[in-house]
C-alpha cells in the first residue's frame, strides 16, 4: 500500500511542478509581448516628436 500511495505522490508532485513551469511561462510570455508593444510605442512617440521638431524647423526658415 505505501509504495502505491508514494507512486500517486510523486505524480502529483510532476503535476504541480508542470503547472507551475506552465504558469510560469505564460507570465513570462506575456511580459515580453507587454514590453515590445511598450517598445514600439515609445519609438513611434520619439518620431512623432521628431516629425514635429522637423516641421517647426522648415516653419522657421521660411
Amino acid at each position: 500500500m505505501a509504495i502505491h500511495k508514494q507512486y500517486w505522490l510523486e505524480k502529483e508532485d510532476a503535476m504541480i511542478k508542470k503547472t507551475i513551469a506552465a504558469i510560469f511561462s505564460v507570465l513570462v510570455l506575456s511580459s515580453v509581448l507587454t514590453a515590445c508593444n511598450t517598445t514600439r510605442g515609445v519609438g513611434e512617440d520619439i518620431s512623432d516628436g521628431g516629425n514635429a521638431i522637423s516641421g517647426a524647423a522648415t516653419k522657421a526658415q521660411q
